[in-house]
């Protein structure tokens, strides 16, 4: 081993390592709040407080570090605790801003991305199986020739 290296097992070899609860998309739409208008600076553990008080969470993120832009995504165990807690905290204060609460839901920009997204690997597939036909039809020229 090299000086003041370790033997290379890299990541997830520690205690609690790489055991973690996944992330937010491995939840339902339903079980998802989104979370908006936050006061800038507003880390996650304040918003996970913050949200508990509607029922236990069971995943918290912050978005955003330009001032202004801060969003947060929360994860609870069931629909119906997501539910509550919109109505319980939507219109709340959190750190002096007044949040918005709502149900998760993809936007017409995210769709519309995965359905191009979609045309693109289909039309991909086409490029590469005429790509394919073109070779072999001159393979098989220089063949015969």
């Amino acid at each position: 081993y090299a000086k003041g290296k370790g033997k290379g097992r890299g990541k997830g070899t520690g205690k609690d390592r790489g055991k973690g609860k996944g992330n937010l998309k491995s939840f339902d739409p339903e079980q998802r709040v989104w979370v908006g208008s936050l006061a800038d600076g507003t880390t996650r553990e304040e918003l996970q407080e913050h949200m508990n008080q509607a029922g236990a969470t069971e995943w918290v993120e912050v978005w955003g570090k330009k001032e202004g832009s801060c969003t947060g995504f929360v994860a609870y165990g069931s629909a119906a605790d997501a539910t509550a807690a919109i109505a319980a905290l939507n219109g709340s204060v959190l750190k002096g801003a007044t949040i918005v609460c709502a149900e998760w839901k993809k936007t017409d920009k995210q769709a519309r991305n995965y359905k191009l997204r979609e045309e693109k690997t289909e039309e991909q597939k086409a490029e590469a199986a005429a790509k394919a036909a073109a070779e072999a039809a001159a393979a098989g020229a220089a063949f015969v020739a």
